[in-house]
């Protein structure tokens, strides 16, 4: 080779083919998994979305109930399309009236008890099939004398509620059709959420039958 002619460039590996531009790996059956999870989620939120056009809004429905009972404090919305506040043992039965006949929430998802250890929480979901947002309300009971007039007479799905609710904490439901255990025996004489329940606190018959059955 003179001084005037040029070296051979290397040969390069590849060389003349189209370059390869992030080619995805083969998706294993977890990726496959998650991708088929993320579709349906995006369906789910997208049906849930068409279901709710033409549905009152959260503020909407705050102002509305803010107009109708201005005595209730501190309701507020405190998640997406849910709205929460207080009602008084008192006016019960006068709110779920006006929220079920006048305001259609027509439903009652669930009815919980709470121990706070210095009184007893009742706290109630409701659903309208017109309003976006579900309301969620709490009575607050004393600890020595749990009493509440039922919501059966607005709701008759509240009734086992209620039955849970005094099987569990001993929160009497007054006028309630049919207040008794649903989960105890009917001689059960203690309450196993309350906060001062402890298990070896329970009855001599109690913990034989517990035994017999292990």
């Amino acid at each position: 080779m003179n001084e005037h002619e040029q070296p051979e460039a290397p040969e390069i590996i590849g060389q003349g083919q189209p370059p390869i531009r992030n080619q995805k790996a083969p998706e294993t059956n977890n990726q496959k998994q998650s991708s088929k999870n993320k579709a349906e989620l995006f369906d789910i939120n997208e049906l849930e979305h068409k279901l709710m056009i033409g549905m009152t809004d959260e503020q909407t429905v705050l102002q509305m109930l803010k107009d109708r009972f201005p005595d209730i404090e501190d309701m507020k919305i405190t998640l997406p399309r849910r709205i929460e506040f207080k009602v008084s043992a008192e006016k019960l039965i006068e709110t779920c009236n006006i929220l079920k006949n006048e305001m259609d929430y027509k439903g009652v998802s669930f009815i919980s008890g709470v121990d706070r250890r210095t009184g007893f929480d009742v706290t109630y979901m409701l659903f309208s099939l017109s309003h976006a947002p579900v309301l969620v309300f709490t009575v607050s009971l004393p600890k020595n004398d749990p009493s509440v007039h039922t919501v059966c007479g607005v709701w008759r799905a509240a009734n086992w509620y209620e039955r849970e609710i005094y099987d569990m904490f001993g929160i009497n439901f007054e006028n309630h059709p049919d207040l008794r255990r649903i989960m105890l025996r009917d001689d059960a004489d203690f309450f196993p959420l309350r906060k001062n329940y402890k298990l070896n606190d329970k009855p001599e018959k109690w913990q034989a039958e517990c035994r017999r059955s292990e």
